[in-house]
């Protein structure tokens, strides 16, 4: 669908300020202040969309929205107000060419002054249609088309072709031109700005977080970004969903992260939500949330608990890396074995834990010798040897997580 948001080139010092979307450009009559856009600018229409939003600050009979062309016998226009009494108010779409005189269709619904107010007029064929606020306000036959004006020089927002005709003095916001009529449908989106997603809810989770949103009218999709400090700058997370909802994972233990969602369609890019953030689950409640399905410190969850009854708290199988839930796996001695003068011990080990076996021949605290360090688990049974060891009457050993 072809679309032209033309660029514009302000005179005698309009202002940009906060308009119905985005910037909009203001206009004061009284300062005679207009712009202009590029020459040709509609020289290939035949059928044609012109949409823009509005706010009259005070109507004048003859003010122009825009007016295209090469002067006063060769152009098209759309004023907000066409006469006084029952016409005040009111749009009115005209063009004529130098040899085909001035024909035009007349809205019937006033605008109102001080209010945002969407506008549309549309060719199509010879019909042609005046919309105010997606509503259908008007429609009649015009036999001539934007390409029979030639290459128009004198296109101008907020100005007439007529000297004697007064400046607008309104603010225009989002001013698009199409080469081609859209649809009452597609009228009615382009009247209908999105809305910045309401409900955004963060859900925390392990190495995870859940978003979820209300669904926003007339929007087909959505877009989701995300920051590591709050307020931004935001990177783009995901584009283009359908759902109202985003799964953030691969994220590390303990991670802040901050989002905004706005919603789209085929005519707008809405605002962004409030932000809201979320912290995934710390390498504790993530793995609470493994064995017990929740990350809080209580119950069977509990740090001080044990429950398979192995005599080992949840808080030492944490450390340990073993099953709180299964009383077979537990960090303890599962074999010694005397090989000649060698003392040989085996004990189950966990892949990324690692271990330190200890020996005493007393028991005492001071009595403890390292037998080895730095000892990579593998998941499976792991035998070390003490070299010597049967020497001695007797021998002790324990298993250390460093």
């Amino acid at each position: 669908m072809p679309v032209l948001v033309p660029a514009t080139t302000p005179l005698n010092g309009p202002t940009f300020a906060a308009g119905m979307l985005d910037n909009g450009l203001t206009l004061a009559s009284t300062f005679a202040q207009y712009a202009t856009l590029p020459s040709g600018i509609v020289s290939g229409f035949t059928d044609f969309t012109v949409s823009t939003w509005i706010k009259v600050n005070t109507f004048a009979t003859w003010q122009r929205i825009f007016d295209f062309g090469t002067g006063t016998t060769n152009y098209m226009f759309l004023t907000t107000q066409y006469g006084t009494g029952g016409s005040a108010a009111k749009l009115r779409f005209a063009i004529r060419t130098a040899s085909v005189a001035e024909q035009s269709v007349s809205g019937t619904i006033a605008l109102v002054a001080g209010s945002w107010t969407h506008v549309a007029v549309t060719r199509s064929g010879t019909t042609v249609s005046i919309y105010v606020n997606g509503s259908l306000a008007g429609s009649g036959t015009i036999t001539s088309s934007p390409s029979d004006l030639g290459t128009t020089t004198l296109n101008y927002l907020g100005k007439s072709q007529f000297g004697s005709d007064p400046y607008l003095d309104a603010a225009l916001d989002d001013f698009r031109l199409y080469s081609q009529a859209l649809s009452a449908s597609a009228i009615t989106s382009l009247a209908s700005p999105l809305a910045a997603p309401q409900n955004l809810v963060a859900t925390r989770g392990p190495q995870q977080i859940g978003l979820t949103w209300s669904a926003v009218p007339n929007a087909t999709r959505y877009t989701v970004k995300y920051a590591t400090v709050s307020g931004g700058p935001y990177a783009m997370l995901a584009s283009g969903l359908s759902a109202t909802n985003y799964l953030h994972s691969g994220l590390s233990d303990e991670t802040t992260c901050y989002y905004v969602v706005s919603a789209g369609n085929s005519f707008y890019e809405g605002p962004f939500s409030a932000e809201v953030s979320a912290t995934t689950y710390t390498s504790p409640e993530k793995w609470r949330f493994t064995y017990f399905g929740t990350a809080d410190n209580s119950g069977n969850a509990a740090d001080s608990a044990d429950p398979d009854g192995d005599g080992t708290t949840n808080a030492d199988e944490y450390a340990a890396g073993t099953n709180p839930t299964d009383r077979s796996s537990v960090l303890r001695v599962s074999d010694v074995e005397v090989r000649n003068n060698d003392v040989v011990v085996s004990f189950p080990t966990v892949s990324g834990k690692t271990y330190r076996l200890d020996r005493s021949d007393t028991l005492q605290d001071d009595s403890w010798s390292v037998v080895q360090d730095n000892i990579a688990g593998t998941g499976g049974i792991v035998q070390i040897t003490d070299a010597g060891a049967a020497a001695s009457s007797k021998s002790f050993y324990r298993i250390v997580l460093p």
